[in-house]
């Protein structure tokens, strides 16, 4: 056991050191951050005197020690994890508690006998018995939920720390689905069966954007397939990221040898929510430490909103007319989608997607990530990714487009957030930076923020290119966007 203490004790004196000189998380731990640091170093002394007694008592025989230490550590590791529920991991907090951890469990090593003998033995059992049902619950509750999210792919046992396979594997569609008058192709995406380059092929790699949140008659790539009388062929996966467009391009775009790989870059999410390589620069630990990685914490978490939205958008949403209900599984032409859909044809008319609570607080969040800053670390492991993807692809062009966040199009809807954003925000930072980059690395880009800030504005203020509190591009969007993409496209494929 002094074996032990002695380990806990240099890596806890090395985080104590490292984390008082970066003093970079003191400002979210707000009032904690001294008594937490002040905690840690009485930690280190504890397990110092723990390490001291052990010693004397090897020598002398006479020092008492916990008579069930293998126990005591499963209850102070089990509870320190436990406090993880509570904080979160960027804070830095989770470190902080470990060292205290192991400082209370050299503590009562070292005089929880005596402890016990003054507490008297009813009131050390009913200890003893919260403390072995509170950690066996836990424990065993986060460990069978890992279980069944490692056979369980879906996006509700999602983890952050999933890796880009296991992440695609839990949010790609099901073949053959039914989605807005259209089916799933047999490679679970919503387009045509994909068929190998037959002269002119261009293939677009993506998240939920790419999916579509229209009908596929509707979606953008359909739209630049009509103008550029060649394939374009949709390759999405909603909630994904780069590290899975890597991944889709080498799968599921490579193999049907297109002439060009378009990535269909959401600027609102892809540099920083979406890119799980952010673990690679954030350290192992957060598997295990992070509440938004333990699925005690995340289920409830994800069930609570959905729960919540439901009851937010309760007599909010218009009851749909029966003669615009979308008969499930059926494939609709373009007059039956829009009478099922009337928005597709008129976007006042849309329903929303989500309560304006719950969309501010994401354009929110998405601004702030985006029109901040600090976040040098994301872009470059995209580059890393966009760098692999390029030279994956070879001798066939790697293309760009840039789809940006709905608070960089709306000047209304700006001017909501801005004020609720409490930093101060560069409406056109990410576009920047990326366009900047893209073009030193010679890579074709379509930037569509100034073309979709160029479409009239309405007398509301509004372009309505977007799905009403939504964030996706709506009919009038993709149909914009598609238009863009096939001139864009045109001198990079075959003449037709």
């Amino acid at each position: 056991m002094a074996i032990v203490f002695a380990l806990a004790l240099a890596v806890s004196i090395g985080l104590v050191v490292n984390l008082h000189g970066d003093h970079d998380h003191w400002p979210a731990l707000g009032a904690w951050a001294r008594p937490l640091e002040i905690l840690s170093i009485i930690a280190c002394v504890m397990m110092a005197i723990a390490i001291y007694r052990r010693a004397i008592g090897r020598r002398r025989g006479g020092v008492e020690h916990a008579a069930r230490p293998g126990r005591l550590a499963f209850y102070v590791l089990s509870l320190a994890w436990l406090s993880s529920l509570f904080h979160d991991y960027e804070q830095g907090g989770s470190y902080y508690t470990f060292i205290i951890a192991f400082g209370l469990f050299a503590t009562l090593d070292a005089f929880g006998p005596a402890l016990a003998r003054a507490l008297g033995s009813r009131a050390t059992d009913a200890v003893d018995l919260v403390c072995m049902n509170v950690c066996v619950l836990f424990v065993g509750l986060e460990l069978t939920l890992r279980v069944v999210a490692a056979f369980v792919h879906a996006p509700l046992f999602a983890q952050d720390s999933t890796d880009a396979k296991g992440w695609l594997a839990a949010n790609k569609l099901k073949p053959g689905a039914p989605l807005a008058g259209f089916r799933v192709n047999s490679r679970g995406f919503p387009d045509d069966e994909f068929e190998k380059n037959k002269g002119c092929l261009v293939t677009a790699v993506g998240d939920s954007f790419t999916v579509g949140v229209v009908p596929h008659e509707f979606h953008f790539t359909t739209v630049a397939e009509r103008d550029l009388g060649c394939p374009v062929d949709a390759i999405g996966v909603c909630a994904v990221g780069p590290e899975e467009y890597q991944l889709l391009e080498r799968d599921e775009a490579l193999p049907l040898d297109p002439n060009v790989v378009v990535v269909d870059l959401f600027v609102g999410n892809d540099i920083v929510d979406n890119l799980r390589g952010r673990d690679h620069f954030r350290g192992g630990m957060r598997r295990w430490l992070d509440r938004h990685n333990m699925l005690v914490y995340e289920l409830p978490r994800r069930l609570g909103i959905v729960v919540r939205e439901r009851h937010r958008l309760h007599g909010a949403m218009p009851a749909t007319p029966p003669d615009t209900k979308m008969p499930p599984g059926t494939i609709l032409t373009r007059a039956e989608l829009l009478k099922a859909e009337p928005w597709l044809g008129d976007p006042l008319r849309e329903p929303p997607s989500m309560s304006r609570e719950a969309f501010l607080e994401l354009e929110t969040r998405h601004a702030r990530e985006i029109c901040g800053g600090g976040d040098e670390p994301y872009y470059k492991r995209f580059w890393e990714i966009l760098d692999q993807m390029r030279a994956a692809a070879a001798p066939r062009t790697l293309a760009v487009l840039l789809i940006p966040d709905e608070v960089q199009v709306e000047d209304p809807l700006w001017r909501e957030v801005s004020a609720r954003a409490g930093v101060p925000l560069d409406r056109d930072r990410a576009q920047r930076i990326l366009a900047a980059r893209l073009k030193e690395k010679g890579i074709p880009t379509l930037d569509l923020l100034p073309i979709l800030r160029a479409q009239p504005v309405g007398s509301d203020g509004m372009r309505h290119l977007f799905h009403r509190q939504d964030s996706h591009l709506n009919a009038r969007g993709n149909e914009v966007t598609g238009h863009a993409l096939a001139a864009f496209l045109r001198p990079l494929v075959p003449a037709r």
